[in-house]
């Protein structure tokens, strides 16, 4: 059986989560994540946290780091 698909709003709140987790070391901790996906052979979950990097990236450079 097949995930259904992660929406964009679903993508932003994990990014937030790993952001607020792991401040400036997250792109590199889901970069693992999608690095282990892509082990598996799940091109589609790793696409997706590939999204997820570039909008931790996003809230990173918005934010300074800070979310709180």
């Amino acid at each position: 059986m097949t995930a259904p698909p992660v929406t964009e709003w679903e993508q932003w709140a994990v990014a937030r989560h790993y952001v607020e987790k792991h401040g400036d070391e997250a792109p590199i901790i889901i970069a693992i994540r999608a690095d282990q996906l892509l082990e598996q052979d799940d091109v589609l979950g790793a696409n997706t946290y590939v999204a997820i990097i570039r909008n931790s990236q996003q809230l990173l450079n918005r934010n300074g780091d800070s979310l709180h």
